[in-house]
Formats: structure tokens, C-alpha cells, sequence
């Protein structure tokens, strides 16, 4: 884990595997936009969603939104409900500080706003790499994949999911 995170909080190693085999089990699920069901059909903003439900941890949902999400609401949302650990805005996120569990955000337009998200999972064939799980439009389905250089250079932030905290230990960065 990076030591910027390692400094500022105690995670909860168990739960963030458990988030990560849950979000393992939506790959392959259709995408379609406000989609919020395994197997079914499923968007990138409910997969954490959904991913904290099934695990029992603290969600908040919006239930519609729009499929070009704009006015910085889904970035309100995302600050409001989940813990913020690393902001691109303050300071380089570099590929160690993603590590599986968390949640990394996008931005995915011209507007550069915050619009996609994706839950980070080990790489099946790099060790010690990031991978991640998403829901994609243009790939018409929930898929693990390297964080391509496309998406490398549209992230934002990246944040814990209630419940993968045990505790704060130090002061905000």
C-alpha cells in the first residue's frame, strides 16, 4: 500500500478482498445506463454501489442520474458518501497508490468532469499491478482490464468504501 494511505488510515484488508471478489462476480454482466442487477445490467456508478450492498457496508444510491452525468454532481456525491484518500488536483496518483478495493474516478469528456468509475483489482497476469473492473458502454458489459493509458490520463480521485476503514491514524494530507 502506498505510504501516503498507510500514514493517514488502518484498512480493512478482509473487506477490501471481499469487495473485490464481489466486483469479480459482476464481470460479464450487459451494460445498460441506471442498470442495477447482476447478470442483469449493470453502469459504472452502480457497481460500487451494488458491490457495498451485497457486502453489507454503508451505501448511498442515487437512483437516476444522467448517462453524461454534469454540474459536478456525481463528484459531490462521491465526496459526500465515500472516503476521499487521493486527489489529482493536490497531488500525483500514481499506479501503486491504486490497490484493490478502492474506487478510482474519471473524468470522460470534453467538460473533464467526473463521469466514470471503477473498482481496482490485481492484474491476472502482472503481479503487483492494477487492474480494474468497470461497466462499459462501448464494451457493452462489466469487464476487467489493464487501466489503459486512455484512462490513466482522465484520473481524479480515488476513495475507500464505508466500511474498508477500521480507523484514521494520522493527520489529512
Amino acid at each position: 500500500m502506498p505510504s501516503s494511505y498507510k500514514a493517514r488510515f488502518e484498512f480493512d484488508l478482509e473487506i477490501l478482498d471481499k469487495v473485490v471478489e464481489e466486483a469479480i462476480t459482476w464481470i460479464d454482466t450487459p451494460y445498460a445506463h441506471l442498470g442495477r442487477e447482476k447478470g442483469i445490467a449493470a453502469d459504472c456508478i452502480c457497481l460500487p454501489v451494488e458491490v457495498s450492498k451485497a457486502l453489507d457496508l454503508h451505501h448511498h444510491d442515487v437512483k437516476w442520474y444522467s448517462d453524461t452525468p454534469k454540474g459536478g454532481r456525481v463528484e459531490k456525491e462521491a465526496d459526500t458518501h465515500w472516503t476521499l484518500l487521493a486527489d489529482q488536483k493536490l497531488a500525483p496518483i500514481e499506479k501503486d497508490d491504486l490497490f484493490p478495493g478502492l474506487v478510482v474516478a474519471f473524468w470522460h469528456s470534453i467538460r473533464m468532469e467526473m463521469q466514470h468509475f471503477a473498482i481496482i483489482v490485481p492484474h491476472p497476469a502482472i503481479p503487483n499491478f492494477p487492474a480494474s473492473i468497470h461497466a462499459m458502454r462501448h464494451a457493452k458489459k462489466v469487464q476487467r482490464c489493464s487501466i489503459s493509458d486512455y484512462w490513466w490520463k482522465r484520473r481524479m480521485k480515488v476513495y475507500a468504501l464505508p466500511g474498508t476503514i477500521i480507523r484514521k491514524l494520522g493527520a489529512d494530507i
